[in-house]
């Protein structure tokens, strides 16, 4: 063989490479890019498939079953509260431990019975219920249902 033969262009190689130009020529000129749209379609629809109004409330109780059988309560029982038990959770075992006191922000630090802290804004409630009313720097005062608790910081020992 010679080096010729090495060169020498294959029919389908050609074949490509026209391919590949008259694409090329094709994009350059222009071809492709107007743009056919259909006609519209008669509106035949009988109106509005979605109302702007929002859906009437179900009544309260069509939801009973969402307090009866609790999703994620145990055996999907409801939860047990003690007949007669009408007295609100205390705050007994809560120590006030430290507050954020400036002119925008009002926080309480708090640690329960097990140790565990706890913080909350004035204004919100701890899980219990009890909604912090007033926090001072040194004292905090909590209210649920008409009843009030102060929670005082005790000062660090050897302080005043």
């Amino acid at each position: 063989m010679t080096r010729v033969d090495h060169l020498r262009f294959r029919p389908w190689l050609l074949a490509l490479i026209g391919v590949l130009m008259a694409t090329i020529v094709a994009q350059v000129l222009g071809l492709g890019r107007d743009v056919t749209w259909l006609p519209p379609l008669a509106n035949d629809l009988p109106g509005p498939l979605v109302s702007d109004a929002a859906p009437a409330a179900p009544p309260l109780q069509a939801l009973a079953n969402t307090w009866e059988h609790p999703l994620f309560s145990p055996g999907r029982q409801p939860d047990v509260r003690p007949i007669g038990d009408t007295t609100p959770a205390s705050l007994q075992g809560m120590v006030l431990t430290g507050s954020l006191v400036t002119d925008t922000l009002r926080i309480a630090l708090l640690r329960d019975a097990s140790g565990k802290g706890v913080s909350v804004a004035q204004g919100e409630a701890l899980a219990n219920g009890w909604t912090l009313e007033r926090l001072d720097p040194t004292e905090a005062l909590f209210v649920l249902d008409g009843q009030q608790q102060r929670l005082r910081l005790r000062p660090a020992p050897g302080r005043p």
